[in-house]
């Protein structure tokens, strides 16, 4: 789980996007270029066209492809209007950089 101090400064350097429902936000096989915070409704999470599961507000996604340059797992849809917060490959690797040092010390 994210510290509120580090929950507060992503959401500083996260990008807001809302989406339709329907909408793709990751296709899976595509290379990684944002890590997602769901801030509003919900999204279905595919892999290889099987449905494995729903999640609402809090849940994130695609931080493996970020973190081991591999293509995404899955494909994530919009299940309704979404509000998403969305953090670029460089923001979201320094983030993580940052929360690891801090919890070595």
């Amino acid at each position: 789980d994210l510290e509120e101090s580090l929950m507060s400064y992503i959401v500083d350097a996260a990008l807001e996007i809302t989406h339709e429902p329907g909408h793709v936000i990751i296709k899976q096989g595509d290379e990684g270029d944002n890590f997602y915070i769901l801030h509003e409704g919900e999204c279905e999470f595919f892999v290889s066209g099987d449905s494995k599961g729903k999640a609402g507000p809090g849940t994130s996604f695609g931080e493996l492809a970020l973190m081991y340059n591999s293509p995404r797992a899955a494909t994530v849809v919009a299940t309704s209007e979404v509000k998403l917060f969305a953090l670029d490959r460089i923001t979201f690797r320094q983030i993580m950089a940052d929360a690891t040092s801090k919890k070595r010390r």
